[in-house]
């Protein structure tokens, strides 16, 4: 259904059987001849639906199994607009996955030789959705603190120095001149206008 129509974005949460889902779902699209941009780590859900549209994709693919217990998994469907499926088309899904063996084959090729064919790349839009998350701030200019929350994977992908608040999960943070406080299961790292380090 999508081969020729544009690429798709994969990615996934942090589950352990999520990455491993992710890399098969991405060389079967590529067996498809349909490019794939891959996001190497765990991505928070809404970053696949701002990659989507920064990418003028076709659709997105996202490994997760939102608020479910650890020991499941799933996917969802995004389209071009970066909007998960509604039920007409999910349902189409579900009834075409309904006809396919439980055994069907793997893809022929490795995801590295996918990889080194441009089939597969590596998506990278860190910076330009922190960025998108920060310009969405509601009278930025008042703000005197600069406030970031995101999956502590992110942070060697950005200028953590120009933050003054970071609230990571997992913790990620490690710091003698701040105070660290837990936070509902997060790392609230506070003591403006100290500068936080990130190992």
């Amino acid at each position: 259904h999508l081969a020729g129509k544009g690429t798709v974005v994969v990615c996934c949460d942090a589950r352990l059987s999520s990455p491993e889902l992710a890399t098969v779902a991405a060389c079967a699209l590529a067996e498809l001849g349909v490019p794939v941009l891959f996001f190497k780590d765990a991505r928070p859900t809404p970053q696949l639906s701002f990659a989507v549209r920064h990418f003028k994709a076709a659709g997105g693919l996202n490994i997760t199994a939102s608020h479910n217990p650890k020991e499941y998994n799933g996917c969802k469907f995004y389209d071009e607009k970066g909007a998960q499926l509604g039920n007409d088309d999910t349902d189409r899904i579900s009834e075409i996955m309904a006809g396919i063996p439980m055994l069907a084959p793997m893809p022929e090729k490795s995801f590295d030789e996918y990889l080194q064919e441009g089939k597969i790349t590596y998506a990278q839009c860190d910076e330009a959705y922190i960025q998108a998350v920060l310009d969405c701030r509601i009278n930025a200019d008042t703000l005197n603190a600069k406030v970031l929350f995101l999956q502590s994977n992110l942070f060697d992908n950005i200028s953590h120095q120009k933050y003054d608040i970071i609230v990571s999960n997992p913790p990620y943070i490690k710091s003698e001149e701040v105070e660290t406080l837990d936070v509902r299961g997060r790392n609230l790292v506070t003591g403006l206008p100290k500068t936080v380090t990130v190992t």
